[in-house]
């Protein structure tokens, strides 16, 4: 989806109401295709192999477990675990929460 600036602005600064925002949401349907890809409702889905070891979906909620439930829209945000990537697959309303500082 391509928007202009104006309505990106308008969204990162949360100027439409949560309504809004929601039926936004609903209408695009996921927040991430990447992330949407993954059968996130499958713990045994290995995400990554790698010499050190095997991820699953059943690791990552693990690992999500670990962080407190405040940082959860910035690492949704961010993208920058894997743990970001479910949050966006599953919550996509996070995407309200994250400061726009």
């Amino acid at each position: 989806m391509v928007a202009d600036n104006d309505f990106q602005r308008q969204v990162q600064f949360g100027t439409f109401s949560e309504d809004m925002d929601l039926a936004v949401i609903a209408a695009h349907g996921t927040l991430d295709n990447e992330a949407a890809e993954i059968d996130w409702d499958d713990p045994t889905v290995v995400l990554r192999e790698s010499e050190s070891g095997t991820v699953t979906v059943a690791d990552i909620v693990t690992e999500l477990a670990e962080w407190d439930r405040s940082a959860w829209a910035w690492l949704a945000a961010e993208r920058v675990t894997l743990s970001g990537h479910y949050l966006r697959a599953k919550h996509p309303e996070l995407v309200r929460e994250y400061p726009h500082h």
